[in-house]
């Protein structure tokens, strides 16, 4: 573990797994989860900014970046419970949790489990355990991108699928690769490609909890703001919306010329939103 005054980096040892983390600053504690086939890298832009207000963690979920999918024998597990287990290695309790798309939904699976240790939530671009996109695009255009990508993968020819997986979410189906800057598509391609080709993620048994966060969402206690890119897929901008109707202390905010990525797209912007929202719960 490599240590400064208020800053730190290495492995801890929770749930049958080694978890990748870095952690800096002090005060309240803030954890960020980022999103599926991703890794801490995500927040390099957030990081020391929250950092200069908060104590904030992140980390490689189970399987991807530098965190090991398991110690021993792969096992089903649930992905918010690695999340109650950090947070109890660092004694990081109560925190404010923010997640990214995969990272949002472990975000509220563990607000719905263990609202005693939640001060707040921001879910961004977020999924939703019990609320499958792919379902939602059934009939509709996006379906056959859907299922491109599948097929590509499929096939193992990965370069096609990082393309296909940049076009629908990053670009977003109603932009062209001209309109998204290159440092976002290159960090999102190079990102995905790197863990399809580590492929420690294929040996997950990730678990849904029953019942799913979607048929609960009028449970959640905490304080919660909901960020979705205007051009992100149509299934992403429905869900934040019924999220702002069915979660009583909701307030969603729409970022205008972003998909799925908008904290690449617009970090600024999301760090003055994000810091905003959490000053008033400090």
């Amino acid at each position: 573990m490599q240590r400064n005054t208020h800053r730190c980096s290495g492995f801890a040892e929770v749930n049958g797994t080694r978890l990748y983390f870095e952690m800096a600053g002090k005060g309240r504690p803030l954890v960020l989860l980022h999103g599926h086939f991703l890794n801490h890298t995500l927040w390099n832009m957030h990081f020391d900014v929250l950092a200069q207000h908060y104590r904030v963690l992140r980390f490689d979920l189970r399987g991807f970046g530098q965190s090991a999918p398991y110690l021993t024998e792969p096992r089903p597990f649930f992905w918010h419970e690695d999340l109650w287990h950090l947070l109890h290695y660092f004694e990081l309790k109560p925190a404010s949790l923010i997640g990214f798309s995969l990272g949002g939904k472990v975000a509220l699976d563990f607000a719905l489990s263990q609202p005693d240790m939640v001060e707040s939530l921001v879910l961004v671009s977020t999924g939703v355990s019990g609320f499958h996109i792919k379902e939602r695009t059934r009939g509709k255009p996006l379906e056959d991108a859907f299922h491109s990508i599948e097929q590509a993968l499929e096939q193992e020819d990965l370069e096609r699928a990082a393309d296909l997986c940049l076009r629908t979410w990053t670009i977003g189906p109603h932009r062209t690769e001209e309109q998204v800057s290159a440092r976002v598509r290159n960090f999102i391609r190079r990102g995905t490609l790197h863990q399809w080709m580590n492929q420690s993620h294929k040996v997950l048994q990730p678990l849904e909890p029953a019942p799913p966060a979607f048929e609960r969402l009028e449970e959640v206690q905490a304080p919660t703001l909901i960020l979705a890119g205007t051009q992100d897929v149509p299934a992403s901008v429905e869900l934040a919306e019924i999220l702002r109707k069915r979660i009583r202390r909701a307030r969603r905010v729409l970022i205008p010329d972003a998909a799925h990525h908008l904290i690449l797209e617009h970090p600024e912007l999301f760090n003055r939103i994000v810091l905003d929202f959490l000053a008033t719960y400090r």
